[in-house]
């Protein structure tokens, strides 16, 4: 059995307790150890938010031990704390446990976690897993499961694949680990659905197994929790089905012990891919969705699903619709375009371009989708919104929706048509320039199709920083229409774009000395001499079969150049590649933005430092490990200003052996805080994600893994 890597958060894991694992999600955390003094704090606080809007703080805590004191939350106006919006006192349990608390400021603000140590040594507080979303904390959500408590699995029937690093597994991964037989197996009570949301690194998924000893025919049922009479409830998940002697998954609504009706059903080979569904459900007494998985006729049909959730409401009245006003339904960002749409409520930031209120409601209270056109975008500049997949269908079918572009540097609007096997993308719609201030209608016929497609908008940034472009209201009819506006249609429907997963990408514009795109050389960056090997610069497909790419970044093509490390041929485990910016002034702040790629199963780690004058770098900033897929990833941390010179420094470390591949690419510097690329989102991963330390309290919150150093108090 392989061993597992996991966070334990829930009591209810006692089944695993007992058993040897190693732990390696990170959070961070206040000791009280050392020689401190009671009631002194440590602060960690957030980039500026903008108050235009009410939003929702989310959050886990920790807090154990005797001597545990106060973890204050604050929002800070200029130097301002005043009192907190959420606190608490005293130990609760060796637990984790989730708050929320709605945010209304009416000004730039400032979020600040505040530990207060206690009287003496014996108690930790600690927080992970930090999101802040849009709009007042409701209870949208009736019930949620993520299976990232691995407790859930019958050695005979299921297994639990445990993964490190990935919010949505990629196809490869997940087939590669089925047929491994990577697994981690335990026994368990009765298969109920958790029914308590928790994200964090570790992905653990929920896999009906068809290998041996299954037969063909075989079932498996998991079933949720008790959910109260509806009148429309959303139930979504997303499922996986690949092989080609394929089963069948289907979802029964069960009320009073008795299976009801079948509400979803779909067999066969569904490709290698991730799907989303969602189903809405009404039952006039309490039920329960029940999921099964039935194995096909050989061992190639194991069935997975992820991310199950119920929703108050129905789901839009033909799949696929969403007014924004809760989350973003079924419609994703994806990888290939050069930055992502954005869910909000009221005005969007940037005075004089976007709007000011959402369509569904007119209010400021209700949702929509934009495009923030201010820098670090540059002209040309596309974000891609991607529905779910749909089934082919025959006969009339009308996508309508309601779009805003309001703004002198306004760019275009496009909706295009692309098949699921990313082989064909009809451009369908198209608008371009400033609409002015107001909500206009879209409508599109669509042609019959005779195979899976998806519908994809694409936002592109105008030459000014005043054009951000909206959407709200998708929805789908089967009643005929015609194009809205007529001018939308002209001279289209040959028009093809680059498929969602190849980019298409602005020129590098280098915007200051730091700034490199490595097609002519190093620009102003130096290897290290201490270290252990160098950096190399690279064209084309590089370093061992399978780990390196094929392209780089800033060209998107085999024609242009990035830096690697080349393992092959250095010795070594943990060897080491420095790379070395020019000095940066003193008491400058700047964001450093990049692009990375590390794939290869022997991918170790790369790290990024600040090196003062004397030599001392002190702790990451900012650190990725293992392979993080076949494709360029973009990264980004907050330089904080130093009272003397200082350099950036790149590290990379290499693996057991040549299979490890990192490389680097479009490095930028610019100067002030990084903009939020998550809403505030931080699940101490990747290291403080824009978080900072301050400096007006009297010791630092420590970012860690595993448990803490006093035992008997902290997180395991």
């Amino acid at each position: 059995m392989a061993k597992s890597h996991y966070k334990l958060r829930s009591a209810c894991n006692t089944a695993l307790k007992r058993q040897q694992v190693e732990y390696t999600g990170w959070y961070m955390f206040i000791s009280s150890s050392g020689q401190l003094h009671i009631n002194d704090t440590a602060r960690l606080s957030s980039s500026p938010v903008n108050g235009s809007m009410a939003r929702c703080l989310s959050f886990w805590y920790l807090m154990y031990g005797p001597d545990v004191n106060t973890l204050n939350v604050y929002t800070k106006k200029n130097s301002v704390y005043g009192n907190p919006v959420w606190k608490h006192v005293g130990t609760v349990d060796s637990n984790w446990h989730q708050a929320v608390v709605t945010l209304l400021v009416n000004s730039t603000y400032s979020i600040v976690f505040e530990g207060v140590r206690g009287t003496r040594f014996s108690g930790v507080i600690a927080i992970d897993d930090i999101t802040v979303t849009d709009g007042t904390c409701g209870s949208a959500s009736i019930s949620s499961c993520t299976f990232e408590d691995p407790v859930y699995a019958d050695s005979s029937k299921h297994m639990m694949i445990i993964l490190i690093g990935h919010e949505r597994v990629s196809p490869q991964l997940l087939m590669a680990l089925v047929q491994l037989q990577i697994t981690h197996l335990a026994p368990v009570e009765p298969l109920t659905a958790c029914g308590q949301s928790y994200t964090g690194r570790v992905q653990v998924l929920h896999v009906h197994r068809a290998s041996l000893p299954q037969h063909p025919g075989n079932r498996a049922r998991l079933i949720s929790p008790s959910q109260p009479a509806t009148s429309g409830s959303c139930l979504r998940f997303w499922y996986y089905m690949y092989g080609h002697t394929m089963g069948t998954l289907s979802v029964y609504l069960r009320s009073g012990g008795q299976l009801i009706n079948t509400i979803f059903n779909i067999s066969g080979n569904q490709g290698n891919r991730w799907i989303q569904a969602e189903i809405t459900v009404h039952s006039s007494g309490s039920w329960e969705a029940v999921f099964e998985g039935v194995v096909g006729s050989g061992y190639s049909s194991d069935i997975a699903i992820d991310d199950v959730s119920i929703l108050s409401g129905s789901c839009g009245a033909v799949s696929g619709g969403c007014n924004f006003d809760v989350d973003m339904c079924t419609w994703s960002n994806v990888q290939g375009d050069n930055f992502d749409w954005m869910r909000t409520m009221g005005a969007t930031p940037t005075q004089y371009t976007g709007p000011s209120v959402d369509h569904t409601q007119d209010s400021v209270e209700g949702g929509f989708v934009f495009i923030e056109s201010s820098a670090p975008r540059v002209p040309g500049d596309r974000a891609w919104l991607v529905s779910q997949p749909f089934t082919a269908f025959r006969g009339s079918r009308c996508l309508i929706f309601w779009y805003h572009m309001y703004g002198s540097g306004i760019g275009s609007l496009n909706v295009y048509l692309d098949d699921t096997a990313n082989t064909s993308h009809t451009k369908l719609w198209m608008q371009s320039d400033n609409k002015g201030e107001k909500w206009l209608q879209g409508q599109i016929p669509l042609p019959s199709q005779s195979k899976e497609y998806q519908i994809r908008f694409e936002g592109v940034r105008g030459q000014t920083f005043f054009g951000d472009i909206a959407l709200d209201d998708i929805s789908f009819t089967s009643v005929p229409c015609i194009y809205k506006p007529p001018d939308a249609q002209a001279g289209l429907l040959s028009a093809t774009s680059p498929a969602p997963t190849s980019s298409t990408l602005a020129p590098f514009i280098s915007q200051s000395p730091y700034d490199c795109s490595f097609e002519s050389d190093y620009c102003s960056w130096k290897q290290d001499d201490s270290d252990d090997f160098d950096w190399n610069r690279g064209q084309g497909p590089s370093g061992t079969v399978a780990t390196g790419p094929f392209i780089d970044h800033t060209l998107n093509s085999n024609n242009g150049w990035y830096i690697f490390i080349g393992t092959a041929a250095v010795q070594g485990t943990r060897n080491t590649a420095q790379l070395v910016s020019a000095q940066i002034l003193a008491n400058s702040s700047y964001c450093l933005q990049f692009w990375y790629y590390m794939y290869g199963p022997h991918i170790d780690t790369l790290d990024i430092y600040v090196r003062q004058k004397n030599g001392d770098r002190g702790a990451s900033l900012w650190t990725k490990s293992q392979s993080q897929g076949n494709h360029w990833n973009y990264g980004q941390v907050q330089i904080a200003p130093f009272s003397n010179t200082v350099n950036i420094v790149f590290e990379a470390v290499r693996g057991p052996t040549f299979r490890g591949y990192i490389g680097l690419d479009d490095i930028r510097a610019v100067a002030g805080s990084c903009v939020a690329t998550s809403g505030l989102v931080c699940d101490f991963e990747s290291g403080l994600c824009g978080w900072n330390q301050t400096t007006a309290d009297n010791f630092d919150w420590t970012l860690h893994s595993g448990q803490t150093s006093t035992t008997n108090t902290g997180p395991f």
